[in-house]
């Protein structure tokens, strides 16, 4: 076996691990601004956080007063996407409004990508690779 199969035969393993998890449980979000606010810097380490059946969710955006309103929630769908310019929910806040779906994705910092997707770009970039050398 080349080394190149050997490669994508762990890509794939490790792509069809992340979809049994997705289906078997949930996802680990982190959760704030909905019964208590965000803190200020986050802190991801001592974060509160829920299990979440679609995605993970972040708002991060301001109120008509200009208030900061910051969420970290259960997402509504499946989703690794970020829109700005949204409205969150029915308020009138409005901001950068992400969906994620691999644990602890909505913290601080900007949402990472999940790993089935990061999984899914080497197998492409692999199998791509594999065929033209």
């Amino acid at each position: 076996m080349t080394s190149n199969m050997r490669f994508l035969g762990i890509i794939s393993v490790i792509i069809a691990i992340q979809l049994i998890n997705k289906v078997e449980g949930g996802i680990k979000c982190h959760y704030c601004g909905r019964m208590g606010l965000c803190d200020l810097p986050y802190d991801s380490d001592e974060g509160v956080f829920i299990e979440c059946d679609k995605s993970c969710l972040k708002f991060d955006g301001f109120d008509k007063t200009g208030k900061r309103v910051i969420v970290r929630d259960c997402g509504v769908f499946e989703a690794d996407e970020c829109k700005e310019d949204e409205q969150y929910l029915n308020t009138e806040a409005r901001g950068s409004l992400c969906h994620c779906m691999s644990d602890e994705c909505n913290g601080a910092t900007t949402l990472t990508t999940s790993l089935t997707t990061m999984g899914a770009v080497v197998l492409v970039l692999s199998t791509t690779f594999y065929l033209h050398f």
